[in-house]
């Protein structure tokens, strides 16, 4: 989003002072999670066909493609089905996996599988990450924001409810500040002074662990 008008539309629907930052941006990114990504499925199967891996010189064969796809419906839960039938579906497959490991004491493995919510949040959030350490790379600052109303999103921008809204990312030319403006509404710092990062992190000490969790 980055003309006037957009930016304004989708600054009504943001909370405190991200409704300032969307507004000051060059662009804010609006992040979208795919809950039904099996419905892109054929889309996805013609990527396949006219691909070609770095080991291979021929699209992957009809069992690849359907292992593939078997796959993605078990760890995405995104059935390509009304979310009535859909959800159901994805809480007695969830549901029957973990039995699994529960009475076999983990001696079958399966794998921990997630909603079609958080599967395809975590996947957007990879994309996010990339996207935010690609800005810095180039000298642009980013404001990942979750501080907005997602239904108000959804309508201005015409977003299908098939789609999440997991977070939105500000971007823009990094803004320089006298230190007694660095406070956001809450009295957090933010922002960058002198080419110093304001916002406070834990001791490195404390949230990186070896081996084994330490509390």
């Amino acid at each position: 989003v980055h003309s006037k008008s957009n930016k304004e539309a989708v600054a009504n629907f943001c909370l405190g002072r991200n409704a300032d930052r969307v507004r000051d941006s060059d662009c804010t990114i609006i992040f979208l999670s795919d809950k039904q990504s099996a419905r892109s499925y054929k889309r996805f199967n013609n990527f396949l066909d006219e691909g070609v891996s770095r080991t291979s010189k021929s699209p992957p064969g009809p069992w690849a493609k359907r292992k593939i796809q078997l796959l993605i419906l078990l760890f995405s839960s995104g059935w390509p089905l009304p979310r009535i039938l859909a959800n159901p579906m994805s809480f007695v497959t969830r549901t029957a996996v973990s039995c699994v490991s529960v009475l076999t004491r983990r001696k079958i493995l399966v794998p921990s599988l997630a909603s079609a919510d958080t599967w395809s949040t975590k996947n957007t959030m990879l994309v996010a990450m990339t996207y935010m350490l690609a800005c810095t790379s180039r000298g642009l600052a980013t404001c990942p924001m979750e501080g907005f109303n997602v239904g108000g999103l959804r309508k201005v921008l015409r977003i299908p409810k098939r789609y999440g809204i997991p977070l939105i990312v500000s971007t823009g030319q990094p803004f320089l500040r006298k230190q007694e403006e660095c406070h956001d509404d809450v009295g957090m710092e933010h922002g960058t002074v002198s080419g110093r990062g304001m916002t406070r992190r834990y001791p490195k000490e404390e949230m990186i662990m070896d081996d084994f969790f330490k509390r």
